[in-house]
């Protein structure tokens, strides 16, 4: 009898450990990392059922708004979870970067308003960073972001600020002989290693890429109020052109932005949701299709993390094609 009270006594202790808790009491850190945990599941299940599109389902709009609730929960700003769910994320950029584009483009989403955009010739990538800004924590450490940067054969820079410039990641293009442009008094000490580009008039170059391929560039004199901001229109040599904004942000002084579609065919436009009025932008250059980026940010302040569901109302009087991506999906463009 002993011996059979014993065997319970040790045994029933384990089987606890082993099943999933139905209490978390006074457990408010466990609680939290399971419920983010269980959220990024079915997250990713949605997607993966949504995958990008002009077309927003239910389904995919759901899918990001889970998204909204978790990245402007300022608890879990430092949680391991999130830092996790974007390197996986970004993990499968890399593996689809290795795949050929056989025809017109993918265009990849990594995080803020970075993007990466694959032709069957070259991969443009722009304003990548480590996900952090300044002295704060990163979220994307360098191994990987050294596979990405090895995938990809030019960066474009917007501007200076620490979100969409980081001189970790200029500094890993430069050591695999990969180019870089930004404007002038971005990274001045890295020399011949970065190419500037910057006037208060549009600039037009012809641009040979480390690889041999030449890309046609029009750099737009943007702002973001005062801070020169460049606006990038790269074409591939497929001749399909992809407009960058940064944080384009001066209304009142950079009135080409109504006049960009009547000098040049804009095929993909990647905005940055908090751009006002929208319309006013995406109206001036007359995109086929619009991609949104910038949303939950989370070295913002809560209210400038720039949820989806906000999005939604933004855009209503978009009258182009949409796509809302997340961390690590692609969109297949094809004119």
């Amino acid at each position: 009898m002993k011996k059979i009270i014993w065997i319970i006594v040790c045994w029933i202790p384990l089987v606890c450990l082993g099943q999933e808790p139905l209490h978390y009491w006074g457990k408010t850190s466990d609680f939290m990392d399971r419920q983010t945990e269980i959220t990024f599941q079915i997250v990713k299940e949605l997607l993966a059922e949504s995958p990008p599109s002009t077309t927003l389902s239910n389904q995919r709009k759901s899918a990001l708004m889970h998204l909204d609730w978790v990245f402007h929960d300022t608890r879990l700003d430092s949680s391991k979870r999130v830092g996790s769910f974007l390197m996986e994320r970004l993990r499968t950029v890399c593996a689809e970067l290795d795949k050929p584009v056989r025809k017109g483009v993918k265009v990849f989403k990594l995080y803020n308003h970075a993007f990466i955009v694959k032709s069957p010739t070259v991969t443009l990538a722009f304003d990548m960073t480590r996900a952090g800004q300044g002295d704060k924590k990163r979220m994307i450490d360098d191994g990987l972001m050294d596979s990405l940067v090895r995938r990809c054969d030019v960066m474009f820079v917007s501007h200076i600020h620490g979100d969409h410039a980081d001189a970790g990641v200029a500094d890993l293009f430069i050591k695999h002989k990969k180019d870089v442009i930004a404007p002038n008094g971005v990274w001045v000490n890295k020399g011949a290693g970065i190419r500037h580009l910057r006037s208060e008039e549009i600039i037009e170059e012809e641009i040979r890429l480390t690889n041999g391929k030449k890309i046609a560039v029009k750099v737009m004199p943007g702002h973001q109020d005062e801070v020169p901001n460049n606006v990038y229109i790269v074409k591939t040599p497929e001749n399909i052109n992809i407009a960058h904004t940064g944080d384009q942000w001066n209304k009142n002084r950079d009135q080409w932005i109504e006049t960009v579609k009547n000098y040049t065919a804009v095929d993909i436009l990647l905005v940055h949701c908090w751009a006002m009025p929208l319309e006013r932008i995406v109206n001036g250059f007359d995109p086929k299709v619009v991609i949104t980026g910038h949303e939950n940010e989370i070295v913002h302040s809560v209210d400038h993390r720039e949820p989806y569901w906000l999005n939604y109302r933004r855009m209503d009087k978009v009258a182009k094609p949409i796509v809302y991506m997340t961390w690590g999906e692609y969109y297949q463009y094809q004119r």
